[in-house]
């Protein structure tokens, strides 16, 4: 039985698309803390250059009450780039956002890319 190739479309079809009509951004994540578990010492954080594109929210995703005014939704690319962390922020010119909640569109076992809801 034939598997679908989903690597083969994200790496042909999306990763193109996102190249061609992202744009570059700054992915901050948390570095890893060390010390002890009681009183862990913050690790240095590490910064990712990603690409994203911006994307609309549903008009259910609006409904919830979850989004505000001034939230902005992502669609990241995952070729190469870490998986985002709801701790982490995301930084586009001169505006750093929050990560709020990260959503991986993977059909089957491969995620196509990332849609992260930030927030000033």
């Amino acid at each position: 039985m034939a598997t679908f190739d989903y690597e083969d479309i994200r790496d042909n079809i999306v990763e193109p698309a996102l190249a061609e009509f992202g744009k570059a951004a700054t992915l901050t994540q948390p570095g890893v803390p060390t010390g002890p578990d009681y009183d862990p010492i913050p690790g240095t954080p590490v910064v990712y250059s990603v690409t994203v594109m911006d994307k609309s929210f549903s008009f259910a995703e609006s409904l919830g009450g979850l989004v505000r005014e001034d939230d902005r939704k992502f669609m990241m690319s995952t070729v190469g780039d870490p998986d985002p962390d709801l701790k982490g922020t995301m930084t586009i010119g001169s505006t750093t956002y929050q990560v709020v909640s990260i959503t991986p569109k993977s059909p089957g076992a491969t995620v196509m890319f990332w849609y992260v809801h930030c927030r000033k």
